[in-house]
Formats: structure tokens, C-alpha cells, sequence
């Protein structure tokens, strides 16, 4: 018990001691479903790894971003900017890199629009079109963009595990809120935020990701790369009904983007993926979606690939999100294909 407590006070002096990020519970609040969560309005904290510390601003609105002014019928856009709002998960949030370093803010400047960033670690596509219904149809953007990564799937399979929600004030699996009784999950919840058992549930999950072949067993993630794959697959079919419910919630001249995010491996990696695999895979079969769907489609992992560029993710200690480099890249190209799309 001594020495448990001995590590766990060393955490708190030493949070750099992580072998993750950790979010800090304060920073979610709870949301009816199917939201399910959102980002704290007003939040400021810190986000701290072996990798990185950054600070993390949510403003009134809950997005990580400047203030946004709200539109009405009577209240036109006076800065005669084209306004985009940006849905997405970790990658689009930006855990790892300040605010005026996202790809979203790259994606901002470079092109000169007005951007709402709403990316919020661990969405899927279903807490996307929530939170688009909810709040993002306030602002009245001219265009949409729905930034999808590999784990979306697994986020809008209900029989994943995955959908999480705020219990106690730690963000925790919807699955325990639904199941416990109010004095279990009350424990399971303070147990959750010690981080020294974050550190030990992290330790096992990066050992386990290490020591075995296929890196996340049960998993839809390396599933979408099987050759065999295609837009109605039970694989796919969560994904493909949520976009197709995007597109009809669309207003009137307000255009619906998809923009694949490419994983690590498909991009400095190629060689990870069996002969039973297609690396690119997953972009074919959404492409093929968005096609069905008459949405954009803008999808950069080959020309990621053609420049050969290594360091572009982090890479240590389980995290794999893109590092400033990779968002800059990122964003740079993705902007150049919405120059091409939107002039």
C-alpha cells in the first residue's frame, strides 16, 4: 500500500512519468445521448506525456478554438469569410501540439477561411452528427468536413465497447455507466482517476500492442484493410448509414467533406500490412462511399506516402497521433485540395 502510494504521489510531482497522455477529468462533461460527452466550456489545463506538454484552451462554446459567433437570419457573417466547421476525433482535437499548430489551424490560415474546430478526443462519426445537429448547425457554415480515422468503426459499432460518457467526473466506458449500480460506479470512477492505475492499465495496453501480431485483436480497425472488403460489409455498415444520415441533415447550400486521416503504417509503413491486406484499403471503400453519396471526398495518403517523409506521428509510448510536423503536412495538402474543390 506504501509503496502504491509512493508511486501515485510521484505522478502528481512527475506527470511526464506517463507512459501516455492523460487527459485530465475535468476536461469532459457529460452529455445526453447519443452525444454522450463533451469538451468542458471554459476548460484550461495542461496535457502532459514523456513526449509533450501542451496546453489545452476550450472556450464558452466547448471547442478547442478562439470564440465563434453564432449566425441568425438577421445576423449575417460580416467578415464575409467562407466558414467551415471541422467534426472529428483525436487526430482533428490535436493532443500533442498547441492550438495554432493543429492542421485545422494550418488548414485556417493557409486558405484564409473562418474555421470551427470541433474535434473531440474519442468521437466517432455517430457523436460527429450529434453534436452537428445539436450545435454546429448554429453557425451556419458553407461547408462541412467530417476528418475520419481508421477507429471510427469501432466507435460507431454500438457492440464495441467503445462509446464512453463522464461518470463522477472521469471519462469512462458507457458500458460500466449502464451496468453498475450508482455506489459501484462511484468507485470505479475515483479508482479510474488515480494515475497510477492509468499508468498501469496503459503499460499493459502498449506491452500488449507490442507482443503480438496483429496489433488490435477483436478489433474492426485492421479489418478494414482486408482485400475483401467493400461498403456493405457488416464492417462498414454503421459507418456508411451515419454518412448517409450527414448528407441528408445537410442544409441548403452547405456542402458535406470527407477527409481520410491515414494511419502510421500507411504512411512510413507500408510493409506492416500481410498479402491478404490492401494499406489503402479503408480509402477505397470510404471514397466509395462518398461517391455513392455525392459527397467530397478528399483523401491525401499517397501523396503523404510519395514524399517519404518519416517522423511525421508520434511514436512513443503507444501514441500515434500526428506531431507538429505530421499536422502541418497534413493540413497543407488537405488544404490544397480544398482550394482546388471550392474555388
Amino acid at each position: 500500500m506504501m509503496v502504491f502510494l509512493f508511486f501515485e504521489i510521484l505522478l502528481w510531482v512527475f506527470p511526464s512519468m506517463h507512459i501516455f497522455y492523460n487527459f485530465p477529468s475535468e476536461m469532459f462533461t457529460a452529455a445526453e445521448e447519443p452525444l454522450d460527452y463533451v469538451l468542458t466550456p471554459n476548460f484550461v489545463g495542461r496535457l502532459v506525456s514523456p513526449d509533450y506538454k501542451t496546453s489545452i484552451v476550450i472556450n464558452s462554446q466547448g471547442l478547442r478554438d478562439y470564440e465563434h459567433e453564432y449566425y441568425n437570419n438577421n445576423n449575417n457573417n460580416n467578415n464575409n469569410k467562407f466558414k467551415i466547421l471541422a467534426v472529428g476525433d483525436s487526430f482533428t482535437f490535436g493532443p500533442g501540439v498547441e492550438a495554432n499548430e493543429t492542421f485545422l489551424t494550418v488548414i485556417e490560415k493557409t486558405l484564409n477561411v473562418e474555421m470551427i474546430k470541433a474535434g473531440v478526443p474519442g468521437y466517432g462519426t455517430d457523436n460527429e452528427l450529434a453534436y452537428f445537429k445539436k450545435e454546429g448547425l448554429k453557425n451556419k457554415p458553407d461547408a462541412v468536413i467530417v476528418f475520419y480515422y481508421v477507429n471510427d468503426n469501432d466507435d460507431n459499432d454500438d457492440n464495441a465497447g467503445r462509446d464512453r460518457t463522464v461518470a463522477f467526473g472521469a471519462l469512462v466506458s458507457k458500458n460500466r455507466v449502464t451496468s453498475m449500480p450508482q455506489w459501484k460506479l462511484y468507485i470505479y470512477s475515483n479508482v479510474f482517476k488515480l494515475r497510477t492505475v492509468r499508468y498501469l492499465r496503459q503499460s499493459y495496453g502498449v506491452w500488449k500492442n507490442q507482443h503480438r501480431e496483429v496489433y488490435k485483436t477483436g478489433s474492426l480497425e485492421e479489418n478494414l484493410f482486408d482485400k475483401n472488403n467493400h461498403k456493405n460489409s457488416s464492417d462498414w455498415i454503421n459507418t456508411f448509414q451515419l454518412l448517409k444520415e450527414f448528407k441528408e441533415a445537410m442544409p441548403e447550400q452547405t456542402e458535406l467533406i470527407i477527409a481520410y486521416i491515414p494511419r502510421i503504417e500507411q504512411v512510413e509503413n507500408p510493409a506492416y500490412f500481410k498479402d491478404y491486406q490492401d494499406l489503402d484499403m479503408p480509402n477505397k471503400v470510404l471514397g466509395d462511399i462518398a461517391y455513392h453519396q455525392n459527397i467530397t471526398y478528399i483523401d491525401v495518403t499517397q501523396t503523404m506516402r510519395e514524399i517519404n517523409l518519416t517522423g511525421l506521428y508520434n511514436t512513443r509510448y503507444g501514441d500515434r497521433h500526428f506531431n507538429k510536423y505530421g499536422h502541418h503536412l497534413y493540413g497543407m495538402l488537405v488544404a490544397k485540395e480544398l482550394q482546388i474543390g471550392l474555388s
